[in-house]
């Protein structure tokens, strides 16, 4: 429940109701709400107690033990259940209202929202790429953070992977090719590319950047430069 509604018993979402009825009744402007909500919220509450005092359970032992039914039971689970679902509305409003103060939703039985926390962003590093391993037709690239280790950064979900093909030119110099997502497995911040043929390039860049769960993208690194053996 959003805003800790407790659960355990009847018993203590009646004592919660009853504090936030109270509360805000006494100061409706407070809680921005209008006479009539304030009256709902009331008569809400009254019907639960009604019933509690009826059929209700307190500490194991039954409050009206010659109320203690089958069909008293049944009104109060539903007379329970309708004040909750009516309070809980308003509770969630409450909460969503960053006009009302922390205290005094806490006052009322409404955990406030933390509106200050500052998002995740991702932090303004890129990894450091190295070639771990290469075979004929297979080069293994991995992204270590700044500090040469594998952890990602605490807001990196994952790293992501391109890479580019670059002809050698006749006359010296290379040409690169477009950026080509990679879109195999990453394991342990490793990709493991699969070389075109050396007809096709001689050298193959790669470039590698974190992202978030947000869908942010930090920068890009520094292009590892890996020949086409």
């Amino acid at each position: 429940m959003p805003v800790s509604i407790p659960r355990r018993t009847l018993e203590n979402q009646l004592a919660w109701a009853e504090n936030f009825s109270l509360v805000v009744s006494l100061a409706p402007a407070t809680y921005n709400l209008t006479l009539p909500e304030t009256a709902t919220i009331q008569a809400a509450t009254a019907s639960f107690r009604t019933e509690f005092d009826l059929a209700g359970v307190s500490g194991r032992i039954a409050v009206n033990p010659g109320a203690y039914t089958k069909p008293g039971r049944a009104a109060l689970y539903a007379a329970a259940g309708i004040c909750i679902d009516t309070l809980s509305a308003f509770a969630v409003a409450i909460q969503a209202d960053i006009a009302i103060s922390d205290m005094d939703k806490i006052a009322a039985g409404v955990v406030p929202r933390n509106f200050m926390r500052a998002p995740r962003n991702l932090p303004a590093e890129a990894p450091v790429l190295q070639t771990v391993g290469a075979v004929p037709g297979i080069t293994v690239v991995r992204g270590h953070n700044g500090v040469g280790t594998l952890a990602r950064p605490a807001e990196a979900n994952g790293i992501e992977f391109e890479f580019a093909l670059a002809v050698l030119q006749s006359g010296g110099g290379f040409i690169v090719g477009d950026w080509t997502a990679y879109d195999g497995a990453i394991v342990a911040n490793t990709a493991t590319i699969i070389n075109p043929s050396l007809e096709t390039a001689q050298r193959i860049d790669v470039r590698a950047r974190y992202y978030g769960s947000r869908g942010q993208r930090g920068p890009w690194s520094i292009t590892l430069m890996v020949g086409n053996f």
